[in-house]
């Protein structure tokens, strides 16, 4: 019986999730279209039922690469407006189907046993070796632009570090990724300076990194990632 009602339960879970597709990208403002100015609209049967701020895993068929997630930012009556708040292994495209992540339902309140003539003392132990799991840690993860061969940080960007450490927090770890292939002493500088502006916002843990570079373009680019303890 138990397994009957687990099964309906799910099944309705899965009904009242309609699928959504990426139907297009929405570019905002001048080229580089960094995570802020660029979004995808996601349309399908769905979009009613979503909300602000509500997270959505992509997926692709016959894809086993991780394609990262979407954050919903805006909710029409027949498509919705959302960013992407968790980098994947490739880019989104046209067609990738957005997950959503709903609670599960509350089982309904069964009636108690039936007493017993006589109450069963049993005492419950952990096995020795059992460890508690660590919870996920959530990671967040953007990118920054440098003018070519300045180090300087622009009032864009101390907008958006100070947007992240207000939506992130400032109790974990940030990370300063400089790709490579430019100057040590430029990216040295740009680390410093952006260290330097995270301290002024509170954040104390900044750690330093390098990664290898992602291809050339008119602007430099260092991501800045946020990883919960």
């Amino acid at each position: 019986m138990m397994i009957s009602l687990l099964a309906v339960l799910f099944s309705s879970v899965l009904l009242a999730t309609p699928p959504l597709h990426v139907a297009a990208v929405v570019r905002v403002g001048m080229p580089p279209y960094d995570g802020e100015a660029k979004s995808y609209r996601l349309e399908g049967t769905g979009c009613l039922a979503l909300r602000v701020g509500e997270y959505l895993t992509l997926q692709r068929t016959d894809e086993r690469r991780r394609l990262g997630r979407l954050q919903i930012i805006a909710v029409k009556s027949d498509y919705a407006l959302a960013r992407l708040i968790e980098d994947g292994e490739t880019y989104p495209l046209k067609g990738d189907l957005a997950v959503r992540h709903e609670e599960a339902l509350r089982l309904p309140v069964l009636p108690p046993p039936p007493a017993l003539s006589e109450p069963l003392n049993i005492v419950l132990k952990a096995p020795p070796s059992a460890v508690i799991p660590n919870p996920p840690r959530e990671l967040h993860r953007e990118t920054l632009f440098f003018v070519r061969d300045s180090a300087e940080v622009s009032p864009g960007a101390r907008s958006k570090l100070g947007v992240w450490v207000k939506d992130w927090g400032k109790d974990g770890n940030w990370i300063v990724s400089c790709p490579e292939g430019l100057p040590p002493q430029l990216q040295k500088a740009r680390a410093e300076r952006l260290e330097a502006e995270l301290g002024h916002l509170g954040v104390v843990n900044v750690v330093i990194r390098t990664q290898p570079a992602s291809g050339s373009g008119r602007y430099d680019s260092i991501f800045v990632s946020f990883e919960t303890r």
